[in-house]
């Protein structure tokens, strides 16, 4: 994977307060995202990706419930069944008061893998292509990113 990674955004140390933060020069239907969090007072912190005007799908860490999440009501397409829009979640416990990601934005895919696959969670999206926006968020509080390394990533079929 390390051989298709393109554009790359580098961020250490760095707090956000309750806001939602563009990573500027990071866009593409194909991301990868490695970040490590320590937890402040945000109830919920993470990733909006595959953003759009209408569209996102929010990857994130609820710190009271204590669940990694991937939320795909507003990911793009989802009418063709009642069942496809949700919040899929799965236990994960902070380690050393962190939290860490990493993720893989695809075309139709999210790939999750947190505190070094500890729990992974996999959906399907179908976003309009031009929705290929990366923020980061905090919600309610404050979190410590540790750090943080964002990438565009090539096609598989080009190398």
């Amino acid at each position: 994977m390390k051989k298709i990674r393109g554009k790359k955004y580098k961020l250490k140390k760095h707090d956000i307060q309750s806001s939602h933060i563009k990573i500027p020069n990071i866009n593409g239907q194909t991301q990868e995202i490695v970040a490590e969090f320590e937890l402040g007072s945000a109830d919920e912190f993470g990733f909006y990706v595959r953003k759009g005007h209408e569209e996102f799908t929010k990857i994130g860490y609820d710190v009271k419930r204590k669940e990694l999440f991937v939320d795909r009501t507003k990911s793009g397409q989802t009418n063709f069944s009642e069942d496809f829009p949700g919040i899929y979640a799965a236990p994960l416990k902070s380690a050393g008061n962190k939290v860490k990601m990493h993720i893989f934005v695809d075309h139709s895919s999210v790939e999750v893998f947190g505190n070094d696959g500890e729990r992974v969670l996999t959906n399907q999206i179908f976003p309009e292509p031009d929705s290929d926006d990366l923020e980061i968020y905090a919600k309610d509080g404050d979190v410590h990113i540790s750090s943080l390394n964002a990438y565009e990533l090539d096609s598989t079929w080009n190398n």
